[in-house]
């Protein structure tokens, strides 16, 4: 009765020499997809797991600024600003290929992990997908997309209407004093015009 309660276990064999349980603790790659926003720090994640002893890890094709502790395989740092975003780009999949090897240098486990880089074109730490004014220049990428102004330029921006508040500048009215001027002699019907 063991044996049998053994066998449905682990789904294997007791009494078959190459029947063995499939080991949990296997080095692998870890696949799931992961979101960086260009300029910010990244939150620390893996890209492989159970590394042997000895053994490291490599990831090519990381985005600049992240860079992978080759003996645990977590991912760290600050993705750099990338330069050749597209028009209306505001994310980029980059394919980072892990591998895994041994403490003799033999690749024991390798893999893709795509590695999404949100754009992120103020710095402001929103991420352009969720900030409604990518640029931050005070109009929304709403009001710049109805405008025909470029939500990606700070420059670019629509053109104040009578009545709103862009480019408004306010007046220092320090050293300025409130004067009262007052008339005598004044007759009830008489006015003066020159006030």
């Amino acid at each position: 009765g063991s044996e049998m309660c053994i066998r449905d276990r682990a789904g294997t064999d007791p009494k078959d020499d190459s029947s063995k349980p499939a080991l949990t603790d296997e080095p692998s790659v870890v696949t799931d997809k992961v979101t960086v926003v260009d300029g910010q720090e990244a939150d620390p994640f893996e890209v492989a797991k159970n590394i042997p002893e000895g053994g490291k890890v490599a990831a090519e094709g990381l985005p600049d600024g992240l860079s992978v502790d080759e003996s645990t395989g977590e991912v760290t740092g600050t993705p750099a600003k990338i330069s050749d975003w597209g028009k209306d780009e505001e994310e980029r999949d980059v394919e980072v290929t892990v591998s895994v090897t041994d403490k003799d240098g033999k690749e024991v486990a390798q893999d893709t992990k795509t590695v999404t880089v949100q754009r992120d074109t103020d710095g402001d730490g929103q991420p352009d997908v969720t900030d409604t004014d990518d640029d931050n220049d005070g109009a929304t990428d709403a009001e710049e997309t109805e405008a025909g102004t470029d939500p990606k330029d700070a420059n670019s921006k629509p053109e104040a209407k009578p009545g709103d508040d862009q480019g408004a500048t306010s007046v220092d009215k320090s050293g300025v004093k409130d004067v009262t001027v007052s008339y005598t002699h004044l007759r009830a019907h008489e006015t003066r015009h020159d006030l």
